[in-house]
């Protein structure tokens, strides 16, 4: 199984956690922030995707894949941070325009790591 990890995706400092203990920036913790379990105010992605079936949103399963193909110029990386800071940039056919916009509702660090956790769900 191919995992695509986008090149400089995972350099950036870790942002520390509530108990000043700095997380796992990768995949890992993108899974966490992805789940609701890494302590953000924010709603998690969970709450309306799923990796395996579609709920309110698309299912996520082969998005790193599906990402590097929706549009011309950006990479899969660059179009899924803009699906999460500017969701209504791109709507994809079939799907309602109601997701909402996490610009300002994590730090850098937080989004490459959710990014780097989408990037293996191909």
């Amino acid at each position: 199984r191919l995992v695509v990890q986008p090149a400089g995706l995972i350099a950036a400092t870790p942002t520390p956690v509530k108990d000043g203990t700095p997380p796992d920036n990768g995949a890992g913790f993108g899974l966490k922030i992805f789940t609701g379990d890494a302590g953000l105010a924010s709603p998690p992605c969970s709450a309306c995707h799923a990796v395996g079936r579609a709920g309110v949103g698309p299912a996520l399963a082969g998005v790193a894949t599906r990402a590097a193909t929706r549009m011309e110029g950006l990479t899969a990386a660059e179009y899924l941070r803009q699906k999460v800071l500017e969701p209504r940039a791109k709507v994809v056919e079939g799907w309602p325009a109601i997701m909402p916009s996490f610009q300002g509702q994590m730090t850098d660090d937080q989004l490459k790591a959710l990014i780097a956790y989408l990037m293996t769900l191909e």
